[in-house]
């Protein structure tokens, strides 16, 4: 990346490859890791004690991961993400974040026997196959109930790791 400007006038940036373009044009968040613990602290905050909700079997419940509507970048500025892209997350976004597991999750059987990397935890951010479990809501989170063999397809650093 090279910068130059002439007496008085706004500095030109020019980039050289096409990734130093997105990155620059998309901007940073300070920095990611701590956006993103600050995320799933903000999900678990909202949905609250989940002590008194049951999830019978091998079900996992888990928040779709839905991008908030404004993004502070690490120079300054501030990105407002229109609605019709958090709704494409909503309804198109395979990244969600576990909120609890049933009594049964992982639990080996005669079909299957699972090894410990096969296995997500609360907290864990997760990709899951769209148009998998029964969606719903709770206090306002979008979440999805799955059965624990059948959905979840990674775990992933950050939910923006995939698309």
């Amino acid at each position: 990346m090279k910068s130059s400007s002439a007496a008085g006038a706004p500095s030109l940036v020019v980039l050289g490859t096409r990734s130093e373009q997105k990155s620059e044009a998309l901007g940073h968040v300070e920095n990611p890791d701590e956006f993103f613990a600050a995320a799933k602290a903000e999900i678990f905050a909202a949905v609250g004690d989940l002590s008194t909700i049951t999830l019978p079997l091998n079900r996992i419940l888990l928040a779709v991961w839905v991008r908030p509507k404004t993004r502070k970048l690490a120079n300054g500025l501030e990105i407002i993400i229109p609605d019709a892209v958090v709704n494409e997350d909503k309804w198109q976004g395979v990244s969600a974040l576990v909120l609890k597991l049933g009594p049964h999750c992982y639990e080996d059987n005669d079909q299957i026997i699972f090894r410990a990397e096969d296995r997500c935890a609360v907290g864990d951010w997760v990709m899951f196959r769209r148009g998998e479990g029964f969606r719903t809501r709770i206090w306002g989170i979008e979440c999805i109930v799955m059965d624990s063999e059948r959905g979840i397809k990674m775990v992933l650093p950050r939910p923006d790791a995939v698309f």
